[in-house]
């Protein structure tokens, strides 16, 4: 894979660049890193520039101390450091699944000039209920007491449709085994505070795509489908046979809604 290594102000960040073209940036979901978009990476590389950071915590990036709090304008900010250290001073699509859909909410507010397009992948714009607050609070610390493999063992089922393929399912094990306790810690802390953007939703001025899993029960289609009903450039797809990782259970339908979502972004 084509990999590479920033080094940013705050440490050293692991991503995949390949191709050329418009650049699209794919933000990965927790607890996961840059190869839930395996499905997505080298067939948009044929036709973009495809990259795909580990976030800070995750993957090949640095980790960050067991008592760090890792926010959504962190991660936002992040990502801007990014574009900048790759000499990327154009606007760029954005795509986002689950925390990187709270992400790129946050970037939307800090940096929309720095924008082409949206695509809000099974994510939220509203904030945590007190009770996933406090759950959030309990990985944090049951992950830094036992480990980043009990998280992967106990979290797989509720992220995917019915009959998903035990293959895909242990990819995803196997990516949040991998991921820093720490960093799994310091994110969770980070999401448990983040900022809704519901009443920003209308703000949006930039085209965006918003696309849930049929079988998704964390974000579910209704909910979904009522934020693109408050974005006035936007337009909703429900992909079949997909739970709440999408891009990862169904990558041939969620192929063919991104690419022709961009294509008509890049038609005016």
């Amino acid at each position: 894979m084509p990999l590479k290594t920033l080094s940013l102000n705050k440490g050293q960040r692991q991503i995949f660049d390949e191709g050329e073209g418009n650049p699209l940036l794919f933000v990965h979901g927790f607890p996961l890193d840059h190869r839930m978009w395996r499905g997505q990476l080298e067939e948009f590389s044929r036709e973009y520039r495809v990259i795909a950071p580990d976030l800070c915590g995750f993957g090949g990036s640095d980790s960050v101390p067991e008592d760090a709090v890792l926010t959504m304008k962190q991660f936002s900010d992040e990502l801007a450091e990014i574009l900048l250290a790759l000499g990327l001073d154009l606007p760029v699509h954005l795509i986002g699944l689950s925390m990187g859909g709270y992400i790129l909410g946050q970037f939307q507010k800090d940096h929309a000039m720095r924008i082409a397009s949206l695509t809000l992948c099974d994510t939220k714009s509203t904030a945590d209920t007190e009770e996933a607050k406090e759950n959030r609070f309990k990985t944090a610390r049951v992950v830094l007491e036992a480990g980043s493999k009990l998280l992967a063992d106990t979290m797989g089922t509720k992220l995917f449709a019915p009959d998903t393929p035990e293959a895909v399912l242990e990819e995803m094990r196997t990516m949040v085994a991998d991921a820093s306790p720490a960093g799994i810690a310091a994110a969770s802390r980070g999401m448990a505070e983040r900022e809704p953007f519901t009443d920003r939703l209308e703000t949006f001025r930039v085209p965006t795509l918003v696309i849930a899993g049929e079988h998704d029960t964390i974000s579910p289609p209704a909910e979904m489908r009522e934020m693109a009903n408050q974005i006035p450039q936007s337009e909703f797809v429900e992909i079949a046979d997909a739970g709440h990782m999408s891009p990862l259970e169904n990558p041939q339908d969620f192929n063919a809604a991104l690419r022709a979502f961009l294509r008509r972004v890049e038609l005016g």
